[in-house]
């Protein structure tokens, strides 16, 4: 798979992240920055709280490939990359500010 054709992989990304999607293995880079301050479940897997490190790779081949995508494009600003149905359902039930 090409760098076009991966969209996995997020601009200034600085941690690999290992996904699973369309029935394939992707590697792809996230900004570690951007998932320390979307959730604390991630902040702990990028930052190990036993040795206080960054970790270098994330593996998230057991997780929903496709919805772990759209929430990553949330995670790192990517709105436009969102599928419209989702960018269309928030403002139909005034809820644009929790997305």
């Amino acid at each position: 798979m090409s760098a076009a054709d991966n969209p996995f992989l997020l601009h200034g990304g600085n941690v690999q992240i290992r996904v699973k999607h369309s029935d394939q293995q992707i590697l792809g880079v996230v900004v570690s920055q951007a998932m320390v301050l979307a959730s604390p479940v991630w902040k702990n897997f990028v930052i190990s709280p036993c040795l206080g490190e960054k970790v270098e790779e994330l593996d998230f081949t057991d997780d929903d490939g496709t919805a772990l995508l759209i929430l990553l494009r949330i995670v790192h600003l990517k709105f436009d990359e969102i599928p419209r149905r989702l960018r269309d359902t928030p403002q139909r039930y005034g809820s644009v500010r929790q997305v």
